[in-house]
């Protein structure tokens, strides 16, 4: 299997159980550190596009800001509504003091 192609996101991962939002390509993505484990993820609620980076870490799941969907941090899926779309999971690693995201 093909490595996944990383770009430099051009940040410092967040401190454990926070978020942060940064650019890729052109496209807003979230970066969640869960106990030490980074989660990169798109940053807009499939429902209404909304910023997840705004909402609250609650284990491996993100809690949408303004409507309150929440999203497993490891597929994906949507765990409640209202959203019904799965947000992008992408590969993310730790450099130095560099973030690599997938594209």
């Amino acid at each position: 299997m093909a490595e996944t192609r990383l770009v430099e996101a051009g940040s410092s991962a967040p401190g454990r159980n926070e978020m942060l939002m940064v650019m890729v390509d052109g496209t807003a993505v979230a970066v969640a550190n869960v106990d030490g484990a980074l989660h990169a993820f798109d940053d807009t609620c499939t429902h209404r596009e909304c910023p997840l980076s705004d909402g609250v870490l609650d284990g491996q799941t993100v809690v949408c800001p303004c409507h309150k969907s929440r999203f497993d941090l490891l597929t994906g899926a949507p765990l409640n509504g209202p959203a019904t779309v799965p947000i992008r999971i992408r590969a993310v690693r730790q450099d130095g003091d560099k973030l690599l995201i997938e594209p």
